[in-house]
């Protein structure tokens, strides 16, 4: 008896979809770096009230440029939470006076090199659990 192959039980692998939100500044940008690594897709959107309409599937990670001001920053996060509740959130701002804990798993300064912005997303890509983010329900 032939054992059906894992790939074929498993169906096609999907990419570990990565959103960016907002205006980056150019040492921020990550798509070519990220791109290079295989299994990775990297979207942007300008702005965050249109996620949802532009973006099909759930991300597993959104990165927050720090171009938004207080109260949209805050209202992006809280928009992206209750969208999709496991998608890790990862901001770049300055400042002491944030966002509640809830809202966000990690934060950045904005002088983060492009290599700790990688190192940084890679780290928390690797904290989800993929099969529990592919199988929710929207």
């Amino acid at each position: 008896m032939k054992m059906p192959s894992t790939v074929r039980e498993l169906g096609t692998i999907e990419p570990i979809h990565i959103v960016c939100i907002g205006h980056c500044r150019p040492h921020h940008f990550i798509s070519d770096e990220i791109l290079d690594i295989p299994g990775f897709k990297v979207s942007m959107e300008r702005d965050h009230t249109k996620l949802h309409s532009t973006f099909h599937g759930i991300p597993a990670l959104i990165l927050i440029y720090d171009s938004f001001p207080p109260r949209e920053l805050e209202n992006a996060c809280r928009f992206i939470r209750h969208q999709w509740p496991h998608t890790r959130i990862l901001v770049i701002h300055d400042g002491e006076d944030f966002l509640e804990d809830s809202l966000y798993e990690d934060r950045v300064r904005t002088d983060v090199t492009g290599q700790d912005l990688i190192r940084r997303i890679l780290f928390l890509v690797q904290t989800i659990d993929l099969w529990r983010l592919r199988g929710v329900k929207r």
